[in-house]
């Protein structure tokens, strides 16, 4: 009885601790700019937002989670023959 007391109390803790990771990663900002199809530590752009590599982290902060006094600045990016990111 005790082991199948445990494995619930188990279970319930996993089952929260996975929808509050879900619900900090899926702000109102961030459904926003993502496909559904995205996931934590995977975000899929939609088409429809204009991406300047740029700018990008400077105007998502808030979808990002990113603090006031934090930066993320691209180091490389490349470009195909016909002048489009890959």
């Amino acid at each position: 009885m005790k082991n199948t007391i445990l494995i619930i109390v188990l279970f319930l803790f996993a089952t929260y601790s996975y929808a509050q990771s879900d619900s900090s990663f899926w702000n109102p900002e961030m459904t926003e700019i993502a496909e559904r199809n995205s996931v934590l530590g995977w975000i899929r752009l939609k088409r429809n937002i204009p991406h300047n590599v740029q700018s990008f982290f400077a105007i998502n902060k808030r979808a990002l989670g990113l603090q006031a006094n934090d930066e993320m600045e691209p180091f490389e990016s490349d470009t195909d023959a016909l002048g489009f990111l890959p």
